[in-house]
């Protein structure tokens, strides 16, 4: 538990929404998650790969770009002007995920490298993104799914949007997460019970409500089945 609670961060309510697989070896891949909250529906577009009419919390699957610098766009529904227009350096058989977050009079790109290799028998790989604009800087503190917060352990202080952890590999199991107020133990989230399974590898994005503003969500991206 001790190395989980190192570095696990956002969680509540949780939505698996992610594709995994293996990377192409000869091919670099992206994956591309709409995440601003109170964005209209998005085309998407990653090299010659168009995703289109992509609303809130849509994503695509990891699609094979080859490899360099391929071009990302969004651009809303309605327009033909990009709202993001990024070039992402890729290199042959690596994955990353774009993020379109942040609220639309400020969207930007995340960009996460991923690592969808295989963990250890018996353990998982999990990576936390704060994704959420109205949650401000946060607090986070992870127990066993029954204990009281205090008994929990503060993982992260003051984590501010755009944030992101490292891959941990740690035990498959049980766990609790709760986001406070920095400084406090004012519970605004609380995951209650969340499992993970051995050989998972998953990325999690704490995220506004649709439109923007609270309850914050979780979102689960499935790196690796």
């Amino acid at each position: 538990m001790k190395q989980f609670l190192l570095g696990f961060t956002l969680v509540s309510s949780l939505f698996l929404v992610g594709c995994g697989g293996h990377t192409n070896s000869s091919s670099g891949s992206l994956r591309l998650v709409h995440a601003s909250p109170d964005a209209p529906a998005v085309n998407i577009r990653a090299g010659t790969n168009s995703i289109n009419n992509v609303s809130y919390l849509g994503f695509s699957g990891y699609v094979s770009t080859g490899s360099g610098n391929p071009l990302v766009t969004v651009t809303p529904v309605a327009t033909t002007t990009p709202v993001i227009s990024a070039n992402v350096p890729l290199a042959a058989g690596e994955s990353k995920t774009i993020i379109a977050g942040d609220l639309v009079s400020n969207i930007r790109p995340f960009v996460l490298t991923d690592d969808r290799s295989a963990p250890a028998a018996g353990q998982i790989r999990v990576r936390l993104v704060h994704a959420s604009p109205a949650a401000g800087n946060v607090d986070i503190h992870v127990s066993a799914p029954g204990a009281t917060l205090s008994a929990g352990t503060l993982v992260a202080g003051n984590v501010a949007l755009g944030a992101s952890t490292s891959y941990l590999t740690v035990p498959a199991g049980d766990y609790r997460v709760r986001l406070t107020a920095p400084g406090t133990f004012n519970v605004a989230f609380d995951s209650g019970t969340v499992a993970f399974a051995a050989g998972q590898v998953r990325t999690i994005l704490a995220v506004d409500a649709a439109g923007g503003g609270l309850p914050v969500q979780a979102v689960i991206l499935a790196d690796r089945n």
